[in-house]
Order: C-alpha cells, then sequence, then structure tokens
C-alpha cells in the first residue's frame, strides 16, 4: 500500500487478528519517525466491503481515504466548523418542521375526536331520557 504514504505520512495499515481485517489507522506523533507497535493511533478505516464482510486493500481503500480527507474538502478549520454548523442548522429546522407538523396532525385528530365525543353525548343524552 505505497500510495496511503501518498495520501499521508501517517497512516499506518496491519491486521487485526481479533476483527480478521485491516485496520488503517493514523499515528497521531507529529514528529517524523518510523511506526512501530507503540505509537499512539487514531482510528481511521476498517478495511471491509458494503456489506462489512472481507476485502483485500485496494485502490477502491485509497479513493474512500481521499474522500474522508476533511482536509482536501474543507481547506481549513474555520470552513469545517461553517459546514458543520450549517449542516446542523438544517437538521434542526427539518425537526422544528417535523415536530410542527405532527402538532398540526394531532389537532387535527383531537378536534375530530372531539367532535364524535359530542355527537355521541348529543345523541345519548341519559340526564333527559325522553328527549
Amino acid at each position: 500500500m505505497r500510495g496511503l504514504r501518498d495520501i499521508d505520512a501517517g497512516l499506518v495499515i496491519y491486521w487485526n487478528r481479533f476483527k480478521n481485517r485491516f485496520v488503517i489507522d493514523r499515528c497521531i506523533n507529529p514528529d517524523p519517525h518510523t511506526h512501530d507497535a507503540r505509537c499512539e493511533r487514531a482510528n481511521v478505516l476498517m478495511v471491509e466491503d458494503e456489506e462489512h464482510g472481507y476485502m483485500t486493500p485496494n485502490d477502491r481503500v485509497l479513493d474512500k481515504i481521499k474522500a474522508m480527507d476533511a482536509w482536501k474538502n474543507y481547506g481549513t478549520l474555520e470552513n469545517q466548523r461553517r459546514a458543520r454548523e450549517k449542516a446542523k442548522a438544517e437538521h434542526d429546522a427539518k425537526v422544528r418542521e417535523d415536530v410542527r407538523e405532527n402538532y398540526r396532525l394531532a389537532m387535527i385528530d383531537d378536534k375530530r375526536q372531539i367532535s364524535q365525543a359530542l355527537d355521541l353525548i348529543q345523541r345519548h343524552d341519559v340526564l333527559r331520557p325522553n328527549k
């Protein structure tokens, strides 16, 4: 996986014998060095196919890592923060709209139930049986 080093020199690939999968981690030590088992790492990707089955490391994995690269997608931390805030605002607006719609539908249902109950009471007035 020489292409992995071209993407980021801190990326390390190894076989995880417990998961029976290849795992790609990023060494979080900023100093240039040779990576070994003592490096502190952050998990980047578990190499598996769409059905979570075994997959060998290949060009599709490299393309997926490139697509996940936030620095290339956003350029700066501020751009990434703005994109997250925009996505959160859109999500919150959608949730508020869904709640409003649910309340509106519940009010319609409540009015129908109240109308049916009132109609039933008027038809079967037990206080005035001879009506």
